[in-house]
């Protein structure tokens, strides 16, 4: 595995394992931090049963009107909970020292991974991802904005074969948000091999192609029976609204949409031929 990253230095890949070395290392604590956080809970723990019994013998004190050792015991609850109060604030400066460290430790390895040039959808993804995780999770951040929501909607939304792990990842993270999103890849998948349908009219099986996806700038779409006739192609957003439509003359076999101006997400489209049939699908746009 070393030859391979070997043979990969200077590309994306290779600077990908860079920041995963670094994100291992973020979430790595010291033994030393460890250590102290382990004693820090002995001694709540301790202090909390110390507690425990001096309220035993204050209620036992005041059952047999025993006002000596009733003030006894109150006195030594307080010294008690001054004591637990400062262990509890040593215990919070530790996790505060740590939330620092690692919030600091984030900043050069988000700066590292939104250095590298990346070449297509894999490797876009793999970026995306890394810096959201290096925003949230490894700042200890479990709330994601409404872009880092939308970005990892139309990666976890994208085929694993175009996409590749960075869509599996994206599903894992979107499972904290909502446990029960499933994921159907035979249907999400299914525009890469063309969508195949069955018209009605002579039972000849027909094929139209809408690529790339995930997809830009432009998508194109591709007509490949030459008696079709008249195609009419819509595209929708999440709620339904159409965003663009366009109809295609007989005999025109291809057609390139802009979508440069459209936010990342998962799109709605629809080709209605001109025997009525029609083909839906989906189209996920990532920046």
């Amino acid at each position: 595995m070393s030859d391979f990253y070997i043979n990969k230095q200077g590309t994306a890949i290779s600077s990908f394992k860079t920041i995963d070395n670094q994100k291992t290392a973020l979430f790595s604590s010291s033994s030393l931090l460890d250590s102290l956080l382990n004693q820090n809970t002995i001694s709540r723990n301790v202090l909390l049963a110390a507690i425990q019994i001096q309220l035993d013998v204050m209620d036992s004190a005041m059952a047999n009107y025993d006002t000596a050792n009733a003030n006894n015991a109150i006195e030594a609850i307080e010294l008690l909970f001054s004591d637990l109060e400062m262990v509890s604030y040593n215990g919070d400066s530790l996790f505060m020292d740590n939330w620092v460290l690692r919030n600091n430790s984030a900043d050069p390895v988000i700066a590292l991974n939104s250095a590298i040039s990346v070449s297509d959808i894999t490797e876009s993804n793999e970026k995306s991802l890394n810096e959201i995780g290096l925003m949230t999770i490894a700042k200890h951040n479990s709330q994601f904005t409404s872009v880092q929501l939308s970005i990892l909607e139309s990666i976890a939304n994208q085929c694993p074969v175009s996409g590749g792990q960075a869509v599996f990842r994206a599903r894992a993270i979107l499972a904290l948000v909502n446990p029960n999103q499933h994921y159907d890849d035979r249907d999400i998948c299914e525009p890469f091999g063309g969508i195949r349908i069955k018209n009605n009219s002579n039972s000849k099986l027909l094929a139209c192609k809408v690529y790339p996806n995930p997809a830009m700038n432009s998508v194109t779409l591709e007509i490949s029976d030459n008696n079709l006739g008249k195609v009419e192609f819509s595209l929708m957003n999440a709620t339904g609204q159409k965003l663009l439509s366009k109809s295609l003359p007989e005999g025109q076999k291809s057609f390139i949409f802009n979508i440069a101006s459209f936010d990342p997400g998962v799109y709605q489209y629809q080709i209605v031929l001109k025997n009525q049939s029609s083909i839906n699908g989906k189209l996920v746009v990532i920046k």
